[in-house]
């Protein structure tokens, strides 16, 4: 039998080194393309069919390639895994009344620097991880969220040798403007694949005509 391939410690480091870089650019390149979507919408001097046919156009490729940043980190996740550098998400969302889960914010902590990121890799996980939220009474949430989060966190712990902090979990009530309980969960990002949620986050790459000018 043929011994296992083993990777270099130097060579892992420089190959994580590359596959950053690579993140950051597409990262900035999603931004750049959000950004001007925007623009365009502000711009009240551009007839309305123009800045409909401009928002379509980049809207697409902007979907596309969101889809393939979200594979990107995936692979970055599975990457990192391997060795000494980390990738968690945090997360931060609102339960409202009527249980519905609003996405407010998604990073990617890669060995402690934070990156946003698209806010569907947050649905996906979120609603993955608290599927029964619909149907819990309102006062229940909190203790539903908070156990939850103690089965991941036991999970991760175990896994990787006591690494709390790399694990976090913050809920607060609010009463005015919304009634809402505002979450913000921290967890390794090897969640996504430990849970399968690859087909989660491909189905939610899918372009709608709705999403190309607000």
């Amino acid at each position: 039998m043929n011994d296992p391939v083993t990777v270099h410690p130097a060579t892992h480091e420089l190959e994580f080194w590359k596959r950053y870089e690579v993140f950051l650019a597409m990262q900035r390149h999603l931004a750049g393309q959000s950004d001007l979507m925007t623009r365009i919408r502000d711009e009240h001097e551009i007839p309305e069919q123009a800045v409909d046919l401009a928002i379509r156009a980049i809207s697409r490729e902007h979907q596309e390639n969101k889809h393939i940043f979200i594979d990107y980190l995936v692979n970055l996740v599975s990457f990192c895994m391997q060795g000494l550098h980390t990738v968690d998400l945090d997360i931060r969302c609102s339960i409202l009344e009527q249980e519905q889960i609003e996405i407010e914010e998604c990073l990617v902590h890669i060995s402690q620097r934070a990156h946003a990121v698209p806010p569907e890799i947050g649905r996906v996980v979120i609603d993955r991880l608290f599927a029964a939220i619909p149907f819990r009474n309102w006062g229940e949430i909190p203790a539903y969220v908070l156990e939850v989060y103690k089965e991941e966190e036991k999970h991760f712990d175990l896994i990787l040798g006591g690494s709390l902090e790399r694990s976090a979990l913050r809920i607060t009530e609010e009463i005015f403007p919304l009634k809402r309980y505002q979450v913000r969960i921290r967890l390794p990002a090897q969640v996504i694949i430990e849970k399968n949620l690859i087909s989660d986050l491909d189905s939610l790459q899918r372009p709608s005509e709705g999403a190309y000018r607000e």
